[in-house]
C-alpha cells in the first residue's frame, strides 16, 4: 500500500486541449436528435466544457484532499481513498463504482460516513445494518477499477475487478471488510 498524490503533467492537460480543439465534427443527419446517437450539439457542448469550463486542478486538490493509496491487488493496481472513521472500532467499508466511473462518485458521501459527528451525528452511530456491527463507524475506502485513473494498465485479460475484492482488501488491511459495488455499465450474461 503505498500513499500518492494525484498529480497529471500540465503537457497532458495541454494536449487534452489541442485534441479537443482539433476535433472534426461530422454533418449532423437531417432527423431528430438523438435519432441515429449521440445529438452533435449537446456532445459539442460537452466538449467545449471539457476545453473551457472544467478545471481539472480544483479537481486534482479536491481528490488530494483525502489520503490516496495504490496497491496491487490480485494482479491489478487499485488506487483508493482511505479515510479512518472517528468511531473507537472504524468497520472498513469498501465502496467500489460500476463502468464508466471513479471514485470521484463518492466524495461526497466519505466524510458523513466516516464522521458523522460533524454532519448532525454521533461518532459512534451504526451505519451498517445488523447487530453484528452497532456502534463501529466506518473505515471509508473508496477503491478505483484497476487501469483507471491510477495512471496504471488494467490486466490485458480486460479484468477490472477481482471476485474476491472484500477479501484481498481484508488481507491488506488485516481487517474485516464490507464491500458496496456497482455493476453501472456491465453487459447482460
Amino acid at each position: 500500500m503505498t500513499p500518492f498524490e494525484i498529480a497529471i503533467d500540465q503537457s497532458v492537460l495541454d494536449d487534452l486541449h489541442r485534441r479537443l480543439d482539433a476535433t472534426r465534427w461530422p454533418v449532423e443527419p437531417v432527423a431528430e436528435p438523438w435519432r441515429y446517437g449521440t445529438d452533435l450539439a449537446w456532445m459539442q457542448e460537452v466538449a467545449r466544457y471539457w476545453r473551457h469550463g472544467y478545471d481539472w486542478r480544483a479537481a486534482e486538490r479536491r481528490l488530494n484532499g483525502w489520503p490516496n493509496y495504490r496497491a496491487r491487488i490480485g494482479g491489478i493496481d487499485i488506487h483508493f481513498i482511505m479515510e479512518r472513521g472517528s468511531g473507537p472500532d472504524p468497520l472498513p467499508l469498501v465502496l467500489t463504482h460500476g463502468w464508466p466511473g471513479s471514485v470521484v462518485e463518492f466524495l461526497d458521501v466519505i466524510d458523513p460516513l466516516a464522521h458523522p459527528e460533524r454532519h448532525g451525528g454521533d461518532a459512534a452511530d451504526d451505519h451498517c445494518a445488523g447487530d453484528h456491527f452497532a456502534d463501529r463507524n466506518p473505515v471509508i475506502i473508496t477503491a478505483g477499477l484497476g487501469g483507471r485513473g491510477s495512471g496504471q494498465r488494467q490486466r490485458a485479460d480486460g479484468s477490472r475487478c477481482d471476485p474476491t475484492l472484500r477479501k484481498r482488501f481484508g488481507q491488506l488491511l488485516h481487517l474485516e471488510v464490507l464491500l458496496v459495488g456497482a455493476a453501472a455499465g456491465l453487459p447482460r450474461l
